[in-house]
């Protein structure tokens, strides 16, 4: 079960103990037992320790390469878990969300808010220039010359997808311009959406199976949940 079905799980099984079922949680039950079915990665590192899977990745790929690319696939891994979260919580029917709201004294769009700015800083973090940072720019200088124009070309893909994101952590989320005071007149943030949130974590999945297929795995990955496939969750992909 995702920690998010589990949390709205607790919150059921309380509000129910307490007998207190004219509350406007009463009814969420379906929310809890309904966890996401998210294919995860399986790696070289699959059923492995952090410490085997790490030295199998610098057996692979040799020691500089081998060590980035396990922390890197565990950065992505935990990115993924979060937006995976993120759904089990707030992908669902108008009316539950808005029982979860007064359940949580309308506190919810502050969680929303809260981990939606996270995952968007959590995309810069692995996207933005290497320097001293964990990046996925740090592949360029570490992988094999035959797939460096590949390895390139994806992350300026990868780069161009998560420009949104480091658009609201550069003017919102990091800092605050001035010309986002109510009062000025302010150039438009870049749209967020649950489809371009999408879209990065696909060009950065991308990115590490080609770099993985390379050094001997050969069949695809993928970490992410798509949702519920109906029309009352697809019309409202337009917002996170």
């Amino acid at each position: 079960m995702h920690l998010a079905a589990e949390l709205l799980a607790k919150i059921f099984e309380r509000v129910t103990q307490t007998g207190a079922t004219d509350e406007p949680m009463f009814g969420l039950a379906a929310v809890a037992s309904s966890p996401l079915q998210a294919r995860e990665r399986e790696p070289m590192s699959q059923q492995l320790t952090p410490q085997d899977a790490e030295q199998r990745y610098v057996q692979a790929m040799g020691p500089e390469l081998g060590a980035v690319f396990h922390r890197l696939s565990k950065e992505s891994g935990w990115l993924h878990q979060k937006w995976n979260e993120y759904q089990a919580l707030f992908r669902t029917t108008a009316e539950r969300i808005e029982m979860l709201n007064k359940a949580l004294d309308g506190g919810l769009n502050l969680v929303r808010q809260s981990l939606c700015d996270d995952i968007l800083l959590h995309i810069c973090r692995v996207t933005d220039d290497p320097r001293d940072t964990l990046s996925v720019q740090q592949l360029l200088g570490t992988v094999n010359p035959v797939i460096r124009q590949g390895v390139r070309s994806r992350i300026d893909a990868l780069r161009a997808r998560a420009a949104f994101a480091r658009d609201w952590r550069n003017r919102r989320i990091g800092r605050r311009d001035l010309d986002r005071a109510p009062e000025l007149t302010a150039v438009p943030l870049s749209e967020t959406s649950r489809q371009r949130l999408q879209d990065a974590f696909d060009a950065l999945d991308d990115l590490l199976s080609f770099v993985e297929n390379h050094y001997g795995r050969n069949q695809p990955t993928g970490y992410h949940d798509r949702g519920p496939a109906d029309a009352e969750h697809r019309e409202e992909d337009h917002h996170v």
